[in-house]
């Protein structure tokens, strides 16, 4: 249990807190820049074609794949809110 767990919180490091030093954090923002900016070159175009659809398909498959990796880790952003409004409220803040 302790490694899906050490898994999870890598995959938060990856998707959420992009360190510059880190290559992996730094591939996955690249991939996923690119991503948005090639999901919307079937925009720009009136016609359908097999291209424009592969790019939707897969596109969308990666938007999707990065939502459920969102959806597993959540609860890390979620603690990590938790904290920092006990830590405020403590302070006699907000």
């Amino acid at each position: 249990m302790a490694r899906l767990a050490k898994m999870r919180k890598r995959i938060f490091e990856v998707i959420e807190l992009s360190d510059g030093n880190d290559k992996v954090s730094r591939f996955y923002d690249v991939v996923m820049m690119c991503a948005i900016v090639i999901s919307l070159i079937p925009l720009a175009f009136k016609e359908i074609n097999t291209l424009f659809l592969a790019i939707d398909y897969v596109t969308a498959a990666i938007f999707v794949i990065d939502y459920l990796l969102r959806f597993i880790t959540a609860d890390y952003k979620l603690g990590k809110v938790w904290e920092d409004r006990k830590t405020n409220k403590s302070s006699g803040g907000g």
